[in-house]
């Protein structure tokens, strides 16, 4: 926050009137000027001595940052403030401790939920991370690194444009916001793991089967078969969204970190998402997993923390940042799904697989087709109407991967055909 004023604070002479709006003015605008250092001493709560906030901050400052510990003027307080050495003054990650105050909150929510939500939610904190006790007395070397991870993710995010947050239309948490990246690395290869998550198979088949008792109905035709991409025949379908229902709380999303049970819950979460509606971009993905969680909401580090979370030796993410099931992820695929009448579907959250599928289809009818009016044709197939610039950029990418893959092939008049292999 910046704060603009035409006068000085010792303008307002507060110990000449009895206002006690004029005193409060006064002490706001002195600590925007000064800083809490411009609070009288028992205005202010006494730093207390705390060992375990001590020795981290150590840690993280060796590791060069720029950390500050107690923030605040209220009795909440950030246990360790983060910021990059660059940039001391823009703190970039909380990190929040089991410390006695922590356990003087009456309440869970008071303790572990509001805390996270107020700074991530309402204050936008990039990154907001905990520190158990035992963690850190089992595995502190580990703990620096898992902070320094979350330091990196919080600075990409802040390089890209940070949130891909928005809030949600009524029945589809999905349908809107910005595709920024999700600020996960992707290593070479469309199938490289982005993370080594531990997941107890146990933990996933009870999960599995707690999730299959809430599975949405989806009426209408499946979006392919396992014969469809095994002949390569072209397989037209009517797209049906995920529907998420509630799981269970935000408490879930938030305990990623230090609950193998929260871990196979989402994970068993994203395989039935994915199963239904695959190839799904990971933005769409990450939303809606969010919202079976009552989160509806998803800034960049809670989406990454949650597409960490595939298992990409069954379902692959290629490099277009589209999640595969992998009995789909094969050239032979010839797929894709209509929108129906009442079905907003992005075109960025269609793959360009499936866009060029649509397209072999629309020259195969047609015998022939110029580059424009395939366009055209396309773009309605998937429920739109014109073709802005940045639509006919992503339709011109799936012409583009359409002819180098073999599905598409122009004649020397400049029509577009589909090839046999489509």
């Amino acid at each position: 926050m910046i704060v603009f004023s035409s006068f000085d604070p010792a303008d307002l002479r507060a110990e000449e009137t009895s206002s006690v709006g004029v005193k409060h003015l006064r002490s706001y605008l002195e600590i925007a000027a000064h800083g809490p250092s411009a609070l009288p001493f028992d205005g202010r709560r006494k730093p207390a001595i705390d060992r375990h906030r001590e020795q981290i901050a150590t840690a993280l400052r060796e590791q060069g940052f720029a950390v500050t510990t107690d923030v605040g003027l209220s009795d909440f307080k950030v246990d360790i403030s983060v910021a990059t050495a660059d940039e001391p003054e823009r703190p970039l990650m909380a990190v929040l401790l089991d410390s006695p105050a922590w356990a003087a909150r009456a309440t869970v929510g008071d303790r572990d939920g509001l805390p996270s939500d107020v700074l991530s939610r309402m204050l936008r904190w990039p990154a907001v991370e905990r520190v158990w006790l035992p963690e850190w007395l089992v595995g502190s070397a580990a703990v620096i690194e898992r902070l320094r991870a979350a330091m990196a993710s919080a600075q990409q995010g802040i390089a890209d444009g940070s949130e891909i947050a928005s809030e949600e239309p009524d029945g589809d948490p999905a349908a809107q916001g910005t595709d920024a990246q999700l600020g996960v690395p992707q290593q070479e290869g469309p199938t490289a793991p982005l993370s080594n998550v531990h997941l107890p198979v146990s933990e996933i088949e009870q999960a599995s089967d707690r999730v299959k008792d809430f599975e949405p109905v989806r009426p209408g035709q499946a979006v392919a078969t396992d014969t469809t991409a095994a002949t390569g025949t072209t397989n037209a379908s009517i797209y049906q969204p995920w529907m998420p229902r509630v799981l269970g709380g935000i408490e879930v999303l938030d305990t990623l970190s230090s609950s193998a049970r929260s871990r196979a819950l989402v994970a068993a979460v994203l395989m039935q998402i994915i199963d239904a509606e695959g190839p799904i971009h990971t933005v769409r993905l990450a939303k809606l997993a969010c919202a079976a969680f009552s989160l509806n909401k998803v800034n960049t580090q809670r989406a990454a923390a949650v597409i960490r979370l595939i298992d990409q030796e069954r379902n692959p993410i290629d490099s277009d940042s589209f999640v595969w099931s992998v009995r789909l992820y094969s050239d032979t695929w010839r797929g894709y799904r209509e929108n129906g009448p009442e079905v907003d579907r992005k075109i960025d959250h269609v793959s360009k697989v499936e866009i060029a599928n649509a397209m072999v289809a629309v020259c195969r009818e047609a015998h022939g087709i110029e580059l424009e009016d395939l366009k055209g044709r396309a773009i309605r197939v998937f429920g739109g109407m014109r073709v802005t610039a940045g639509i006919n950029e992503r339709l011109n990418e799936a012409v583009r991967d359409a002819q180098e893959s073999g599905k598409l092939h122009a004649d020397d008049a400049g029509f577009i055909h589909a090839s046999r292999i489509g």
